[in-house]
């Protein structure tokens, strides 16, 4: 009886009703209270919830979703390698013109343009930099959307795997990141 009333039960106005989200939510709730028989034994409904998945996964499968490609990262190390530059080069060249090495410091930025590398994850690209040979990561872009994130969100490193997931610091395909001052020479912040 239960069951068959939080199924009916109507949901708050702004969310969209999902039966198949409620029917999880449910057997979820009885199987941590150690009910194994509701109308239905649990791997009966499990069963039921996976078929229905994997419809959903079939329904999906066949829409379109924006893939990140290579050139779209390329536009995020590209900004850093110029602020990198802007950094070392400009700034020195400005503030310390009588003992700065320009040879010096264009060697330094080729260092730091070879250094920067993209490696694939399942969820996430990882930007990783390379200087002197320690090897630090710079932050993560998201490969496909997901309950928080959109594709192609830049995420701060909140660790060497994982990223800081409480807000995106921009997206790949809204060019406002390069001028925000979210993607920097010392990562994404």
């Amino acid at each position: 009886m239960r069951l068959k009333k939080r199924l009916t039960m109507k949901k708050p106005k702004g969310e969209c009703p999902n039966t198949i989200y409620e029917v999880s939510k449910v057997v979820k709730n009885y199987k941590k209270r150690g009910i194994a028989t509701i109308l239905l034994t649990i791997p009966q409904i499990e069963e039921l919830l996976e078929a229905a998945d994997h419809q959903t996964a079939e329904e999906n499968s066949t829409m379109k979703y924006r893939i990140v490609e290579r050139k779209d990262i390329d536009k995020v190390l590209d900004v850093m390698k110029a602020d990198y530059f802007e950094w070392t080069v400009t700034r020195n060249k400005l503030y310390y013109s009588e003992n700065f090495n320009e040879e010096d410091a264009l060697k330094g930025c080729e260092e730091f343009n070879k250094g920067l590398t993209v490696t694939e994850g399942s969820r996430y690209f990882r930007i990783i930099s390379n200087r002197h040979g320690q090897l630090h990561c710079m932050g993560f872009i998201v490969k496909e959307g997901h309950k928080k994130f959109k594709e192609g969100d830049l995420l701060h490193a909140a660790s060497w795997a994982a990223p800081a997931r409480n807000f995106a610091r921009g997206n790949l395909y809204d060019d406002s990141f390069k001028t925000a001052g979210r993607v920097r020479w010392t990562g994404i912040g």
